[in-house]
């Protein structure tokens, strides 16, 4: 007897091959290789990073040669070394040849900035850097301000025309740490130098801030920081009150300390975007095993702490808000492997398991940006003397879509989100789900044909039905490529029907 083939198939997972590969969910036993990056000037300041719509990373940090050189580099999805790497050498002598922090950022109109303060003779200078052609190549560095506010070693918003208040242009934003007046300082510049000296707020603290950080939805903008108070820390926030000069007291509310505390760590930080801002701190209130935490803020407070962790992190955690508005918290596990976890809703209310990084050796101060459809990058230094800096991609799980046969069984659609870079290598891998019925009709895929644009790549005839296929080195940036599968389905009775299904890879721009 032959049986109609109502059937799909399963391309899941089509993702950049690297040595050591690791993919979640359908491709298992593979491992993602560490990219690295070279050597810092601290194992205190990692690399900074962020990622555009394909995953694709853009990372900056100070170099460990003479005078803390501005080092960058480039990470598509399936770097396996820096791409497109620079260094920016300043001139020697006193007030240049220390990094007081540096990030990358992208501005309103879509261009990569390098934003990179340096000191310290009698002030911080910061300078910027652009690109307009995707972080292939920048500007010679140019001076944007130079006065006595700390540096960027918080964290960098470049906040659109018109964001805080009406009429005010684009801005960029840095939080910075260090006793200055007291505590760390935030500052909004323009994208070229003043006419006059924008001066600085710093909130202020008794004790001095050990950290400070920003976050930013919409025109609400909060920062937090975070002072000693013996034997833990005590976490304060402010908000700007949407209008007037940001870099004025006047402009903010007046500090409130973040609840419970007090706080285990020296380092909050938040996370803005369209979900709305989140901080992630260690706690240490009696009972809660000082764990890892999550807030929201409501506009007046934040929202009771959810868990990440069962044991302290300290200062080894960082955490980023995706384009979609799902929050990634990354930190150093007491064993010593990196580890990240997922929201499981905008609401950040839970998260999911924890991802294991496959990281070796001592791993300190991690950063980590992600994507929309969750591909990004993770980064970090070690605590060697020199110390030296390393990256990871972070593999998004596959975009499953399911069809039910008509026996009960299924097959699933996995279709790739990030793309692949010209001459690079990716997995496409096929499944199928036999229906728990007492005598289903599809029993199992017995052949498996992949092609790239109409040319046959390679034939299985086993389980698992995966095939490694490369992108042409020719293909066009910004294209798309044809990936077909054509299986063959074993049956009861009858010759086994084959049916096709095809999906489109985008290769890098």
């Amino acid at each position: 007897m032959r049986h109609p083939a109502r059937v799909a198939i399963l391309l899941a997972l089509l993702v950049p091959v690297l040595p050591a590969l690791l993919v979640p969910t359908l491709v298992a036993s593979a491992r993602a290789a560490v990219v690295p990056l070279g050597s810092v000037a601290s194992s205190l300041s990692p690399p900074r990073i962020v990622v555009d719509a394909t995953g694709q990373g853009y990372t900056s940090w100070a170099g460990g040669g003479s005078g803390a050189p501005l080092e960058y580099c480039r990470l598509p999805q399936s770097a396996t070394s820096c791409a497109s790497p620079q260094s920016f050498p300043y001139p020697a002598g006193a007030s240049l040849d220390s990094d007081a922090g540096n990030a990358p950022v992208f501005t309103a109109n879509g261009q990569l900035a390098l934003v990179d303060s340096r000191c310290c003779l009698t002030s911080n200078q910061k300078f910027l850097l652009f690109s307009s052609d995707g972080g292939m190549t920048f500007t010679q560095p140019t001076e944007i301000v130079s006065d006595r506010a700390s540096g960027a070693s918080g964290n960098l918003l470049d906040v659109p025309p018109g964001a805080l208040f009406a009429g005010s242009p684009e801005q960029l934003i840095t939080s910075g740490t260090g006793a200055v007046t007291g505590g760390g300082s935030i500052q909004s510049t323009g994208l070229a130098a003043p006419a006059a000296d924008p001066g600085w707020f710093t909130p202020q603290v008794a004790s001095g801030s050990l950290s400070q950080s920003i976050g930013l939805e919409g025109s609400t903008l909060v920062a937090v920081f975070t002072q000693e108070s013996s034997p833990s820390y005590t976490v304060s926030w402010v908000h700007y009150l949407g209008s007037g000069d940001p870099n004025a007291a006047s402009s903010w509310s007046a500090p409130e300390t973040l609840s419970p505390a007090p706080s285990l760590d020296s380092n909050a930080q938040l996370a803005g975007g369209p979900a709305g801002i989140f901080v992630a701190r260690s706690i240490a209130t009696p009972g809660d095993n000082e764990k890892l935490v999550v807030q929201k803020f409501t506009g007046s407070g934040w929202t009771s702490p959810v868990a990440i962790t069962k044991s302290a992190a300290g200062e080894r955690f960082a955490i980023d808000q995706t384009p979609a508005g799902i929050v990634y918290v990354i930190w150093k596990n007491t064993s010593g492997p990196l580890q990240y976890a997922i929201a499981t809703s905008t609401a950040a209310t839970r998260f999911g398991v924890a991802q294991t990084l496959p990281t070796r050796g001592d791993v300190e101060f991690p950063e980590i940006a992600v994507d929309a459809a969750g591909a990004g990058w993770a980064t970090w230094t070690n605590g060697s003397s020199p110390a030296s800096a390393f990256a990871l991609p972070i593999i998004p799980a596959p975009q499953l879509t399911t069809v039910r046969l008509a026996d009960g069984g299924s097959v699933s659609l996995g279709t790739p989100r990030p793309c692949v870079e010209p001459g690079a290598a990716f997995i496409v891998t096929l499944g199928f789900q036999r229906s728990k019925r007492k005598h289903p009709v599809y029993l199992k895929i017995s052949r498996v044909a992949f092609s790239v644009s109409g040319s046959l790549v390679k034939t299985v005839t086993h389980a698992p039905y995966r095939a490694t296929l490369t992108m042409k080195a020719s293909a066009k940036r910004g294209s798309k490529v044809t990936v077909r599968a054509r299986a063959t389905i074993t049956t009861h009775h009858g010759r086994p029907p084959t049916r096709s299904i095809s999906a489109r890879v985008a290769v890098c721009s």
